[in-house]
């Protein structure tokens, strides 16, 4: 059984951010972020819509400042645009 505070199956982190306690079934964090029109992520504008503990959003927030995006175009100009996107992660031992 979960601990108070602990999801059920959720990964469980020492002070230093390692997993000491593999997950059960997969994770998959859901994410809203507005993409700008230089194809960069508006971190300002960053939501998560669903995950299981804080280490997957955190991983996925420092993913999204390095990863470029081919911005939205209308009548061929670059416009923003709001994305909703998953993110799976796999842990190994």
């Amino acid at each position: 059984m979960a601990s108070k505070g602990e999801a059920k199956g959720a990964a469980v982190s020492r002070r230093d951010g390692h997993v000491t306690r593999p997950l059960l079934g997969a994770v998959s964090p859901n994410a809203e972020f507005v993409v700008d029109t230089t194809g960069r992520v508006d971190m300002s504008q960053f939501k998560v819509l669903k995950s299981t503990h804080d280490l997957f959003v955190n991983a996925v927030k420092n993913a999204l400042t390095s990863m470029r995006f081919y911005p939205a175009e209308i009548g061929g100009r670059k416009v923003k645009q709001l994305v909703q996107q998953p993110f799976n992660f796999s842990l190994t031992k």
